[in-house]
């Protein structure tokens, strides 16, 4: 069960914006804070004897076995079960001789929901000829939204282009208001296959 404090909306459906059709899928679920999810995680696994080494690093895995540097040495952890959440450039993932994933380049900013979608119980993604290989999104939050996309890596010098051509777009449409971006980030969102076990 999902700890209400983490749930920043409910949602009931994705709206898949093709540009010559848009498509509407029933899709219960929700979107979370991600700062206070993660938190709420680490607090199980705390009470459940885990700990956490923020001040290791991983350099090498052995089956269940993870070989880390820390304070200016070499430990050996060992375990029963290993789960692979090192992200995208993962040495779990490489100790099971699987290739790093497909990865889109990202950025994504964060804006004051306007007062007409504060009732928007629906995620919205667009495909458009100007995000090649990927994808836009607009995440409606409480009273703010994410505005994003993601695209091929050798686009990556038009993502700021890219991004504004869609705000432009959700501005006419009555989606985002004239107000400045709140934040601003990025990275690599994984667009490959899963991982076999």
């Amino acid at each position: 069960e999902l700890p209400a404090a983490a749930i920043a909306s409910e949602i009931d459906e994705l709206e898949t914006d093709l540009g010559e059709e848009t498509v509407t899928t029933r899709s219960p679920g929700y979107l979370l804070h991600r700062d206070r999810w993660e938190a709420l995680l680490s607090e199980r696994v705390r009470e459940q004897g885990g700990e956490f080494l923020l001040d290791a690093r991983i350099t090498g895995v052995e089956g269940t076995r993870l070989v880390l540097a820390r304070n200016g040495t070499c430990e050996h952890i060992f375990g029963e079960v290993l789960i692979g959440a090192d992200g995208v450039s993962s040495l779990v993932r490489a100790s099971l001789g699987e290739p790093r994933p497909r990865c889109l380049v990202t950025l994504q900013r964060t804006y004051p929901l306007p007062e007409s979608e504060r009732r928007t119980r629906k995620v919205r993604v667009f495909f458009r000829d100007y995000l090649p290989g990927g994808y836009g999104w607009y995440f409606p939050k409480e009273d703010t939204v994410h505005v994003g996309l993601g695209v091929e890596r050798e686009f990556c010098p038009h993502l700021v282009p890219a991004l504004e051509k869609l705000e432009a777009e959700l501005r006419e449409k009555g989606w985002l208001g004239t107000a400045a971006s709140i934040t601003r980030t990025g990275g690599f969102l994984p667009a490959g296959t899963v991982a076999k076990t």
